[in-house]
């Protein structure tokens, strides 16, 4: 975010000298410590929220920074920076090693799968155990004492923890509280790499886990720098807390304090109604924020309709009249909503585009084909290239090969390896040694499967040390991948990997891919400048559009029948960052009733209110 947008508070502990307003960002930090204080590059450490604030911060360094990008600090999420020095330590003492992320397809289609059928569970239930623990980690109650034993679900806890073993996985969701853990049992952990300067970027966003770490690198012989806004912390799902940057001053006692006052995107009358919204919560740290003195006056407006229909009818038309009488490019028309299950919101929105010659985007996830058949057929292979012991790359190759193996024949060989305690792969080359080993109708089957994709690997023996295109093309071929649009996106997808190495091999490829999907599974998005945006309110962080229409902004949603005083902050911080989303056009919407889908969504009823938020600020014109 660049500076001064929006209101960021500052603290720096032992800082050498005062900040200058411009450097209260960290990519303004970052440049200030280079270039006003001649700190080395590489002795700085900046941490992120998200990768894409990550990569948004890395171009905003090397584009400050000119001629000096070749030498650049290191700027990670918290979740790649916890691997990346897990992977130093050869692991922790709580995680298999060596280290391997399940990705998204791992987790529900191996883990999530199989541990239903251990544990007796249904597929829903464990993910919500999954959620639990997560949430245990992040607010550190894994740490009590008595947590393990006053578990709810002893036997799902006992039965992961097997399976984790069997595979040899680690979940991204434990690799900061894993960190944590190294650090509190090996206080004189050496780090890489060696830093003298610590920055933390949307300091709000991080939980209490997170909180630790940093405060864990923060020593006396360097500088600590962080940026946050506590109206903006709206990851409350993910345990992120205000208290956080509320109470910094107190955990900070020597740090200097300073205030963005002036908002580099919202016109006046756009940041007034947002202020608004902001101010209802009686925690917030009191800031003063303006608009720059040259900004316009903004147009703010809010729309009652009569229903779902004439609410999408309303929107595209207003979304065509910005297009048309205001220039804006329908790039720079961002439509958000609070959710967007199945599309049951946006897909009426998008048709009602369409009869107005508007076309539409959704968020995509590039990494998306990779979930299909055939080309995670391809990801197996290159990790199991890489490492044959890959037991989750195992399972998921045998459950997608056109083999006739149902679950039932995979789970058998998953209570092989733990009877023997074995990892899987080792229990797949026994029972291809000698079927008999494994009591099982299919026991054959599987045995003639392993010795096939064996043969497979032989055939391509080195590949990952010829260069990339040279070899994919080759597994891309041994496995037979079918020619067509789908193989053509894959190897675009992968061959577009950032990879470090100035020659790269298909190895580089393959860790570059690895990476990308283990840290943190974030779709890289760039928006097509033709096509009007729609997302949910959450992903819209970080975006500036000329034109916002908050759609579907009814009190029932907005933020929803809760009594809980913590979600009741959270959806307020919530539509405060959605609103602060625009810079000249800012329009909210709702509808008096929903029927069909959108009726049962939340268990809300058909007779709606206006979101309490603004229900004192800004008065909807009535639409039949």
């Amino acid at each position: 975010m660049n500076s001064g947008r929006t209101r960021r508070t500052a603290h720096g502990s032992s800082a050498s000298s005062p900040v200058p307003a411009p450097a209260r960002h960290v990519s303004w930090r970052v440049a200030y410590l280079i270039e006003e204080e001649r700190v080395e590059p590489s002795s700085i450490l900046a941490l992120t929220f998200s990768r894409a604030a990550a990569r948004e911060l890395r171009d905003r360094v090397e584009a400050l920074l000119g001629d000096q990008a070749d030498d650049q600090p290191g700027v990670f999420t918290l979740h790649a920076f916890a691997l990346r020095q897990l992977l130093r330590q050869r692991g922790a003492p709580t995680l298999p090693h060596p280290i391997r992320i399940a990705d998204d397809y791992d987790e529900r289609w191996v883990v999530h799968e199989e541990l239903a059928s251990i544990a007796n569970l249904r597929v829903r239930e464990v993910q919500d155990e999954f959620r639990n623990l997560a949430s245990d980690w992040e607010t550190l109650k894994a740490d009590d004492d008595e947590w393990e034993r006053q578990h709810p679900n002893p036997r799902f806890l006992g039965a992961w923890r097997r399976h984790r073993e069997v595979y040899g996985y680690t979940l991204r969701a434990e690799l900061v509280y894993a960190l944590k853990k190294t650090l509190d049992e090996n206080p004189d952990l050496e780090l890489d790499p060696s830093f003298r300067h610590v920055l933390a970027d949307e300091y709000q966003d991080l939980n209490r886990c997170e909180v630790a770490v940093i405060q864990r690198l923060v020593e006396p012989e360097r500088t600590f720098f962080a940026a946050g806004d506590d109206d903006q912390s709206i990851y409350g799902f993910r345990n992120a807390f205000p208290l956080g940057l509320r109470q910094f001053s107190d955990w900070y006692p020597d740090a200097e304090e300073g205030e963005l006052a002036e908002c580099h995107r919202c016109d006046k009358r756009i940041l007034d109604m947002a202020l608004n919204v902001a101010e209802q919560d009686v925690d917030r740290i009191p800031k003063e924020l303006r608009s720059l003195p040259d900004s316009e006056a903004g147009e703010v407006k809010a729309y009652s309709f009569r229903s779902i229909a004439h609410e999408a009818r309303g929107v595209a038309q207003i979304c065509r009249q910005v297009v048309d009488d205001a220039d804006v490019p329908p790039g720079n028309v961002l439509i958000l909503l609070r959710s967007d299950p199945r599309g049951i919101y946006s897909e009426p929105i998008i048709a009602e585009l369409t009869e107005r010659g508007l076309d539409a985007e959704l968020p995509s996830d590039p990494f998306a084909i990779l979930a299909e058949n055939n080309p995670r057929q391809l990801v197996c292979v290159l990790r199991l290239l890489r490492d044959r012991d890959d037991g989750l790359a195992w399972r998921a190759l045998l459950k997608l090969r056109d083999n006739g193996l149902g679950s039932g024949s995979l789970l058998a060989i998953y209570r092989l390896a733990d009877e023997r305690g074995v990892h899987y792969g080792e229990a797949l080359q026994v029972v291809s040694d000698d079927p008999d080993q494994l009591d099982h109708p299919r026991r054959s089957r599987i045995s003639d499967e392993v010795k096939a994709i064996d043969a497979l690997f032989d055939g391509l023996d080195g590949a990952l040390e010829l260069e990339p295109a040279e070899g994919l093309e080759r597994v891309l071929d041994a496995i037979e991948f079918p020619s067509g649009e789908e193989r053509y996106e894959v190897e675009q997808l992968l061959l577009g990997l950032p990879v470090e190495d100035k020659d790269p091999t298909l190895r580089d490829v393959e860790s570059a891919l690895h990476s990308s999907r283990g840290a943190m599974d974030e779709a890289e998005r760039v928006a097509d400048a033709t096509r009007v945006q729609i997302m949910t309110m959450h992903s819209a962080k970080g975006l500036t559009a000329d034109a916002v229409i908050v759609a579907a902004c009814d009190d029932q949603l907005v933020p929803g029948e809760t009594d809980n005083r913590r979600e009741l902050d959270d959806q307020r911080r919530l539509l405060y960052v959605s609103l602060t989303r625009a810079k000249h056009f800012m329009f909210v919407t709702y509808a008096r009733r929903r029927a069909g889908r959108q009726s049962h969504m939340f268990g809300v009823s058909e007779d709606r209110t206006y979101t309490q938020f603004l229900q004192d600020y800004l008065r909807p014109e009535t639409v039949s």
